[in-house]
C-alpha cells in the first residue's frame, strides 16, 4: 500500500506531466496561428494555385488561424484585407476603420476600401459620394497610388448612369481630372472611356474624345520627360502585390523608377485604343 508521501510524489508527477503536456499543445496551437499578412499571403497562394475552387472555399480554412488582438498597425489593415478577401464586409469595415485616422499609405488605403465597402456590400451611394470629396481634402493625389479616386468616382457615376442622371455623371468625371496631373499613371483620366455614355447621351461625345486625347499627350510629355532624367542606379522590383476589384492589396507595393514609366506606357495605350474605339461613334 502507498504512503502518503508517495501519493504526494505521483500527484505531483501527473500534475507537472499535464502542465507540461498544457504547455505543448499551447505552444503548438500558437505556433500554428497566422499574423493577418501571413494568412493572406497564403490565401492567395492558394487561389492562384487552385483555380477551379471558389474563391472563399480555397480561403476560408485558414480564418480560424488569424490573430485579430494586439496588432500594428500594418496587420490591422491586412486583417481587413482578410475580411475583404473572405467577403464579410462588416468585419472589413471594422478592422479598416481602426486604422483610418492618420496621413500615411495605410490610412490611405482604408479609406479607399470603407468606400468600396460602403458602395458594394451596404449600397451606401450617396455616403460615397460625400466620401469622395472628404477624401480628396485629406489625401493629395500621389503617383504612387494610381487608383486614387478611379474605383469610388466610377461607381458612383455608374450609379447617376443607371438612373439617366448623365448631366451629374459628366460632373463627377471632370472634377475629378481637376483634381490630377500628369506626374502619375493615374486610372482616373480613362474616365471619359469609361462613362462615354454619358457624355454622348449629352450630345458631348466630342468632348470625351478630345479628354482622352488630352490625357494621352500629356501624359506621352510627361513620359519623355522622365526617360531623359532617368536615374543611374535604378534596380527593378516590386514587392508582393495582388488586385483586388480593381485595388492593390498590398499597401506595401512599390515600383521602381523604370516600372513605373511601364505603366505610363500601359495607361496611354489604353487611352489610344479607348479613343480609337469611341472615334466616330
Amino acid at each position: 500500500m502507498k504512503t502518503a508521501n508517495q501519493l504526494s510524489k505521483l500527484l505531483l508527477c501527473l500534475i507537472l506531466l499535464f502542465n507540461a503536456n498544457a504547455i505543448a499543445q499551447d505552444e503548438d496551437s500558437n505556433s500554428n496561428m497566422l499574423l493577418p499578412s501571413e494568412a493572406l499571403t497564403l490565401m492567395m497562394n492558394e487561389v492562384n494555385m487552385h483555380p477551379e475552387k471558389k474563391r472563399i472555399d480555397a480561403t476560408k480554412p485558414y480564418l480560424p488561424r488569424v490573430i485579430t488582438t494586439e496588432l500594428s498597425r500594418e496587420e490591422q489593415f491586412y486583417l481587413g484585407d482578410v475580411y475583404f478577401w473572405n467577403f464579410m464586409p462588416q468585419e472589413s469595415l471594422d478592422a479598416f476603420s481602426k486604422v483610418k485616422d492618420g496621413n500615411d499609405e495605410i490610412s490611405r488605403a482604408a479609406w479607399q476600401r470603407i468606400m468600396q465597402i460602403n458602395f458594394r456590400a451596404f449600397e451606401k451611394h450617396g455616403e460615397v459620394e460625400k466620401q469622395i470629396s472628404e477624401f480628396r481634402k485629406h489625401f493629395k493625389p500621389n503617383p504612387k497610388d494610381q487608383y486614387y479616386m478611379f474605383e469610388p468616382v466610377n461607381n458612383v457615376c455608374g450609379k447617376h448612369a443607371g438612373e439617366n442622371n448623365h448631366k451629374k455623371v459628366v460632373e463627377l468625371v471632370e472634377e475629378e481630372l481637376k483634381t490630377i496631373d500628369y506626374n502619375g499613371a493615374y486610372q482616373s483620366f480613362l474616365l471619359p472611356a469609361y462613362q462615354f455614355n454619358s457624355y454622348k447621351a449629352l450630345g458631348k461625345g466630342d468632348t470625351a474624345l478630345s479628354l482622352l486625347e488630352k490625357a494621352k499627350n500629356g501624359l506621352q510629355n510627361a513620359l519623355d520627360k522622365r526617360r531623359n532624367t532617368m536615374p543611374e542606379n535604378d534596380p527593378d522590383y516590386l514587392i508582393h502585390t495582388s488586385r483586388v476589384r480593381g485595388m492593390e492589396t498590398i499597401v506595401t507595393n512599390k515600383l521602381s523608377y523604370k516600372q513605373m514609366n511601364d505603366e505610363y506606357e500601359k495607361l496611354i495605350e489604353s487611352l489610344t485604343k479607348a479613343y480609337n474605339y469611341f472615334k466616330g461613334q
